[in-house]
């Protein structure tokens, strides 16, 4: 019996490695080679196979996620950011997920050699969501790739060989995703690096720029255009076409079609109306660029009036084509229509809620609402009034619940939750342990920023000399720097805020601290006012000038 045994694990054990020996063939293919159907890798006997190595239990019918990271370091785990439901990209989106999923050593099993290191992530829910990987706390190596309930997917990234394949039986899908990744990216390489500047013979004046453009020129990379906002430029955006046969839509809509038989029309369909979405976004926000510098500039001529004829024209194309019928699955289309407001708000001169009437679907217009709020309250006027009216009028339930829990977490008088920040000792401090005041000024900073140093400037400064005998008001200031060293450096330069007020730190979290994200703090210096008990008193529009600032702080030291 012993000797059966015996023999039973050897044939394991050889079957094992010759396993391992394919893998590494499949590894040393030659630059170029279409791993995903090499053998070796566990899952790819194609879409009919009901083989799931290396796939887990799937609960369900749930989307699963198998990854597997090859490279020998100390990495130990890898962030998925799930959106069950898009509205925009970050951890502050309602509904969104951020997670840190543990890398596993790798499994003989699975065929891992000792340097890989595999995860898994089991999606709940029976709805198409999306979700991004990134290796740290930069940009996704997959930024928002639609998964259904139904996929099952297998990725490899080798970080040494610098290459991601798929496998498993949605791999054809995923192929499809990441080339449509790829031509954004070669897309934007191949763009003409553009200066633009109202005076373009000054730049090379200077002897710096103008010894760099030379050896550029000399080169056989890019070089940098030079160029100002003029009636040529206003003739090619006029002469811009989308859909022309040599533009970048056409080769993303070529590539898809490339998947004829290998995923289905209304697959193909889906990502060819994202893909146009995602163009007309990225021409919308070029227009709103060229309008809002225009404006800025103070330019009354041919150009500003030119490009707002042509951006109306445009804004009124889509309505009548371009929006109509849209996917609720769509991702693309909530980026689109966040441009196309931006523009819209540019062109009339007016905010972008003012415009909600150009969308037409009830939908998308109030999903749009939910994106503008939570990432723009603290720059919308009045924005727990207006809340509060949009909230009365809306049609879908889903969309409703999410401006009300933000009303819940903005509104005036809502009590506040995880105020949790270190002291200059790394002591962790809760609102109660540092709130003395009646009335409370709390300004979340960060070094470098400019606006932050003229807002010490020009009104802490002034707050500081006005109330230094007033126990009532207190000023408490968080910086959001990305080290604690950066910060205290900061401190005693007394640049961004005064010794006398009490100063606190995000630590290692820094712009991604629980509170930060709960109340949508993402721009600097952003201000908000709460009393002595931790509830607010005002968090939208709070006043960066003090004589304002300090009319709205005494109106709350004395109401009468």
């Amino acid at each position: 019996m012993k000797k059966t045994l015996l023999i039973c694990l050897m044939g394991l054990l050889c079957l094992a490695i010759s396993t391992l020996k394919a893998q590494s063939k499949v590894a040393d293919s030659p630059p170029g080679t279409d791993l995903v159907y090499q053998p070796g890798f566990p899952g790819q006997e194609g879409e009919s196979s009901s083989a799931s190595v290396g796939q887990g239990p799937v609960l369900g019918n749930s989307a699963v996620i198998w990854g597997r990271v090859s490279e020998y370091s100390e990495r130990s785990q890898i962030q998925l950011m799930v959106y069950p439901d898009y509205f925009f990209t970050g951890g502050k989106a309602p509904r969104s997920n951020h997670l840190y999923l543990p890398l596993q050593p790798g499994n003989l099993m699975e065929g891992g050699y000792p340097k890989d290191k595999s995860f898994q992530y089991n999606l709940a829910g029976q709805q198409t969501q999306w979700f991004s990987l990134s290796l740290n706390e930069g940009n996704p190596f997959m930024e928002l790739y639609r998964i259904d309930p139904e996929d099952s997917i297998q990725l490899f990234l080798d970080l040494e060989s610098s290459y991601l394949v798929f496998g498993g039986k949605s791999r054809e899908r995923f192929k499809l995703q990441q080339g449509l990744f790829e031509l954004r990216r070669e897309q934007l390489a191949n763009t003409v690096p553009t200066l633009w500047t109202p005076n373009p013979g000054m730049v090379l004046e200077n002897p710096d720029f103008a010894q760099q453009r030379e050896s550029a020129l000399s080169n056989a990379g890019p070089v940098l255009e030079i160029r100002t906002r003029d009636l040529e430029l206003l003739q090619e955006l006029q002469k811009l076409d989308l859909y022309a046969a040599s533009g970048s839509l056409m080769a993303y809509w070529d590539f898809i079609d490339s998947y004829q038989g290998k995923v289905t029309d209304s697959y193909m369909d889906f990502f060819k109306k994202e893909v146009e979405l995602r163009e007309w976004k990225n021409y919308f926000n070029q227009l709103s660029g060229h309008l809002r510098f225009a404006r800025r500039s103070g330019d009354q001529g041919d150009f500003l009036a030119g490009l707002l004829v042509l951006s109306m024209e445009k804004l009124e194309q889509v309505e009548a084509s371009l929006e109509l019928d849209l996917d609720t699955r769509s991702a693309a289309a909530m980026d689109y229509f966040s441009a196309k407001m931006k523009l819209w708000s540019v062109v009339y001169n007016e905010e972008p809620l003012e415009g909600l009437s150009s969308i037409n679907s009830a939908y998308w217009r109030e999903k749009f609402l939910v994106r503008h709020f939570y990432e723009s309250y603290e720059n919308i006027p009045l924005a727990e009034v207006r809340l509060k009216d949009f909230l009365a009028d809306m049609e879908h339930h889903d969309f409703a619940q999410e401006l009300r829990m933000l009303e819940s977490l903005k509104g005036k008088g809502s009590l506040m939750e995880g105020f949790e920040f270190l002291d200059g000792s790394g002591n962790t401090l809760s609102w109660n342990e540092v709130a003395t005041g009646e009335v409370i000024l709390v300004e979340f900073w960060i070094s470098g920023c400019k606006a932050c140093l003229a807002f010490n400037e020009q009104t802490l400064s002034v707050l500081k000399e006005k109330y230094e005998e007033t126990p009532r008001f207190q000023v408490i200031t968080v910086s959001a720097d990305f080290d604690e060293e950066l910060w205290q450096k900061s401190l005693q330069s007394g640049r961004y805020t005064q010794s006398e007020f009490t100063n606190l730190y995000t630590g290692k979290e820094n712009r991604n601290h629980p509170f930060l994200l709960r109340y949508g703090i993402s721009s600097f210096p952003n201000r908000i006012l709460i009393d002595r008990e931790g509830r607010f008193i005002q968090t939208s529009q709070v006043p960066f000038l003090a004589p304002e600032l300090i009319d709205l702080i005494e109106s709350e030291l004395d109401p009468n």
